[in-house]
């Protein structure tokens, strides 16, 4: 990868901080040519990290004189530039791929948004067979795991779980830039509402505080994330009688304010017009806080309201099952 893509630590620092610069991960228009690129050029500049990830990605141990190349928007082979973005998509070249000069590859098919598809990865194999790949490995980096998929040689990861390995590599500055950007991205998508549904990165606390202002836009993010762990938590189900978690508002509003909220429905509250007429879960991030609502609304029906004090927590705990 040409020197001028990635940067020095060295040369960044010197950038006066009054100007608002693009990231340097920031050179394609899809989000998941992005953030393909912002892995591929993290790999790039780290060989280390390269051999880490590709263990972790096939189970294979890459040994320190095997020499790997990573590739964008390119296939194994190709000795010109990496394509632009609509003529890759007509080609159906695979976002990234690391090979070795011989025999072995690995391609790798990003998804954020778009579904992913059996005949796009038996594509890409097909090519890098003709080119001489034969031991070739399939990638797919998407934001939730489909429910069937029958290419049963084809290693499918979510973002979030690259993103937690990611963390892991605590000692490599390219895997931090790499997780900083991957949250970058993700409060975009978010602000945009282009992420419906999964996330890049989890959920791990909110950090506001004295040394580190709210922001408006980070406080979305982390609410996206708890949110959309919650609705996944077994025992919250259990102790709510195992009833489903649904999404709660269509979007988060409330930009010049310091609170976001958001709620989770009880799925028997589905006769209800509005969550107002039946308990739910509230979840706020604050500037100063983070606030969790157990919500018995005033619009409930009287007799529901009247049990539910006169029962205690006993009866509280027990009127999901």
């Amino acid at each position: 990868m040409p020197d001028s893509i990635i940067p020095s630590t060295k040369s960044l620092c010197k950038v006066s901080s009054k100007y608002r610069m693009r990231n340097i991960f920031d050179q394609y228009t899809q989000p998941e040519n992005r953030l393909t690129h912002a892995l591929a050029s993290s790999l790039a500049a780290e060989p280390l990290l390269l051999r880490k990830f590709v263990r972790w990605a096939t189970g294979e141990r890459i040994l320190n004189g095997r020499k790997l190349e990573v590739l964008e928007q390119r296939l194994p082979g190709e000795e010109e530039e990496a394509v632009d973005e609509a003529e890759a998509e007509r080609r159906g070249v695979p976002n990234a791929g690391i090979h070795d000069r011989d025999r072995w590859a690995l391609i790798i098919k990003s998804k954020i948004e778009s579904p992913l598809t059996r005949d796009q990865l038996e594509r890409h194999r097909r090519v890098a067979e003709r080119r001489g790949f034969t031991n070739s490995h399939l990638l797919a980096l998407v934001t939730g795991l489909p429910r069937r998929f029958d290419l049963d040689d084809v290693k499918i990861l979510t973002w979030t779980q690259l993103y937690s390995w990611l963390l892991q590599e605590g000692q490599s500055e390219w895997a931090k830039r790499l997780t900083t950007y991957m949250e970058v991205l993700e409060r975009k998508l978010v602000a945009e509402e282009h992420l419906k549904e999964g996330t890049l990165s989890v959920f791990s606390g909110t950090p506001f505080g004295k040394d580190y202002p709210y922001n408006y836009h980070e406080a979305k993010r982390l609410l996206w994330l708890a949110m959309s762990d919650l609705r996944k938590r077994s025992d919250l189900k259990r102790e709510l009688g195992k009833v489903p978690l649904r999404a709660g508002r269509p979007a988060i509003t409330g930009r010049e304010g310091t609170s976001v909220w958001d709620f989770l429905p009880i799925a028997k509250a589905k006769s209800a017009t509005n969550f107002t007429q039946f308990p739910h879960l509230t979840l706020a991030i604050q500037q100063e806080r983070l606030l969790t609502i157990v919500t018995v609304p005033n619009g409930i029906r009287r007799e529901f309201r009247r049990n539910l004090l006169a029962g205690g927590a006993t009866y509280q705990k027990s009127a999901g099952s």
